[in-house]
């Protein structure tokens, strides 16, 4: 898809053809016709984050469905963001009363319940472009999920949800990060480079063409120097028309070495900058999850374990049923993170509503009950 670079869209009718031509062979691997509604990632951005806190009286002193549903939708509108749409209303945790932290409230007794929650806001001239060029395929956007977030879903164990991760998708222009603790995510941002910009880098550097530039940095490219990277030389084919083997210039693989490591370090120090900036230490958290097509570059997973002193792990999506091979390779990650999130929205109030009746009620009852607790 020449329509999109670093995750966004620069061309409007290469990005509809390219959807329209994606739909089409879907269809035709899969002997059937589509529904008009999808589900579609946002990439290349940073999200704008707020965290908001709300609480509300137990209607009948033991939590309902109806009570959670409730303080969700209240929650999620309790703040606006001018300028930024809403993206993602994820719940952190539930307290009743003076409780620890609960994933579930559901029959607990007591008088309060209570909520923190996870907002994500983009820009919505953004979410608007994606809308019309699905648009132009004749499809409508059902929900919007960010990249890293869908990836996160794909390949995070529940044990590492729960204890503390930080998962780490690599891609050809963007690279997402997307934290976990506690079962919830705290952070989803987007750093706008990746391993084709690392290709780049090699092409420039070596002054040979884009396509052998990804080939040596796919078969020679690794990030952890040995001895022999000097003793070692490699073809390096040069630009221009009607090259032959006469023409191939010998370099050892230490100006390949050279050539990726800097721009690698620089992703590095552009993720740490983020987590740093939002209080998200590395050192609390169990583990890195390291995934996305860019992800298997070889020494890339050690290299992570050195900057951040935290062991990686290098991963793929959780098997789906019926999921062909050529689909399960980490560069699938988000994408199969979207079916996850089709089948469970893992709790997100992005969507959840109430009735009229419902809302007003509610504010009934809590005039009530504070007129009761202050006369």
């Amino acid at each position: 898809n020449h329509g999109v670079k670093g995750g966004q869209i620069v061309d409007m009718e290469k990005t509809a053809q390219a959807i329209s031509a994606a739909v089409n062979i879907a269809e035709n691997m899969a002997g059937d016709r589509i529904s008009t509604k999808v589900i579609v990632n946002l990439n290349g951005i940073s999200p704008v984050r707020h965290m908001v806190s709300n609480k509300m009286p137990i209607a009948r002193d033991v939590v309902t469905q109806k009570d959670v549903t409730h303080l969700l939708y209240e929650t999620r509108n309790s703040y606006k963001m001018e300028n930024n749409q809403l993206v993602h209303a994820m719940p952190q945790y539930y307290k009743v009363d003076n409780s620890p932290a609960l994933e579930n409230p559901l029959n607990m007794n007591g008088q309060e319940l209570s909520l923190k929650m996870h907002l994500l806001f983009a820009p919505p001239s953004i979410m608007q472009n994606i809308i019309s060029v699905v648009q132009k395929g004749h499809l409508q956007v059902q929900e919007m999920v960010f990249t890293p977030y869908a990836s996160a879903l794909a390949v995070l164990i529940e044990q590492e949800r729960k204890l503390g991760s930080i998962l780490l998708d690599m891609g050809a222009g963007t690279t997402g990060i997307c934290a976990f603790m506690n079962g919830a995510p705290v952070f989803c941002d987007t750093v706008l480079l990746g391993g084709a910009h690392i290709t780049n880098d090699i092409a420039r550097g070596l002054s040979t063409p884009i396509d052998e530039a990804e080939k040596l940095k796919t078969r020679y490219g690794h990030l952890i120097p040995t001895a022999s990277d000097d003793k070692e030389f490699i073809d390096i084919i040069p630009i221009g028309e009607n090259i032959t083997s006469v023409d191939y210039r010998r370099k050892p693989k230490s100006e390949l070495i050279r050539i990726i490591a800097p721009r690698m370090e620089e992703i590095l120090e552009k993720i740490a900058k983020k987590l740093e900036n939002a209080g998200i230490h590395t050192a609390s958290m169990q583990n890195i999850v390291l995934t996305g097509g860019a992800s298997n570059m070889p020494g890339l997973d050690e290299a992570i374990t050195q900057y951040f002193d935290r062991p990686v792990r290098f991963a793929r999506p959780k098997e789906i049923k019926s999921l062909v091979n050529a689909a399960t390779g980490p560069d699938f990650a988000s994408v199969v993170g979207m079916l996850y999130f089709a089948i469970d929205n893992a709790g997100d109030a992005r969507s959840v509503s109430v009735s009229k009746s419902s809302v007003e009620g509610g504010a009934i009852r809590r005039s009530i009950n504070w007129i009761k607790g202050n006369l």
